[in-house]
């Protein structure tokens, strides 16, 4: 049996008190409960879609008026929660600001390198490149960037961030220039003794007399 696909673009989902239409978008009607490839907008957005959908079941069923307060408990408590990580956050990034900005310790995901891996034009840069930001603390920002502009398959229930298997960061992402960096550092640990070789300089191939004997 052949099934139509429909391409969807991925976009970062408004929270439902600011766009409450959200909840019953046609592409979201699937995400009915959280999971851990969701960012925090969308998994509050499915706990109430969740309680939405279990009370009208229910009330389907037992015809109780008094089921109504199980999506109004979980608006208030989402909402609560969504104000709560937004003020966090804000004073987060005032703490942390001037820091930041003086004394950066690891590259930020960014549009255009959301993994922080080294690029090419960082290898012919003399200017020092920091080493990628660990990643369990900036998963959102990642996905964010990853998946502007990515088309998703709506029939697909399982697998869907199957295309990250061929982007991730790689061990070393600190190089630049064309001797810098710790694969370089790691190299010269390994093979530099400190002294030219026969291959580099021919005059440490002549052998004494004194060496043979």
């Amino acid at each position: 049996m052949v099934y139509e696909t429909k391409n969807i673009k991925m976009k970062n989902d408004e929270f439902w008190f600011n766009d409450f239409s959200i909840i019953f978008n046609n592409e979201r009607l699937i995400e009915f409960f959280p999971s851990s490839f969701m960012n925090n907008n969308e998994k509050l957005n499915s706990l109430l879609r969740f309680s939405i959908i279990i009370t009208f079941v229910l009330f389907l069923k037992n015809k109780n008026y008094n089921l109504f307060i199980i999506p109004i408990a979980t608006a208030l408590i989402t909402l609560y929660i969504y104000k709560f990580n937004t003020i966090e956050k804000k004073q987060d990034e005032k703490l942390n600001l001037t820091e930041d900005y003086e004394n950066s310790k690891c590259s930020k995901p960014t549009e255009d390198n959301p993994f922080g891996n080294t690029l090419l034009t960082d290898v012919s840069n003399y200017k020092k490149k920091e080493e990628a930001c660990l990643i369990e603390e900036n998963i959102d920002e990642i996905n964010n960037h990853f998946n502007k502009g990515l088309f998703k398959d709506v029939n697909d229930l399982y697998g869907k961030n199957n295309s990250q298997r061929q982007f991730f960061s790689m061990p070393n992402t600190n190089e630049y220039g064309v001797k810098n960096g710790d694969s370089i550092k790691f190299a010269n640990w390994l093979y530099n003794s400190g002294k030219s070789t026969c291959k580099e300089d021919t005059s440490q191939c002549i052998v004494s007399d004194r060496t043979i004997n």
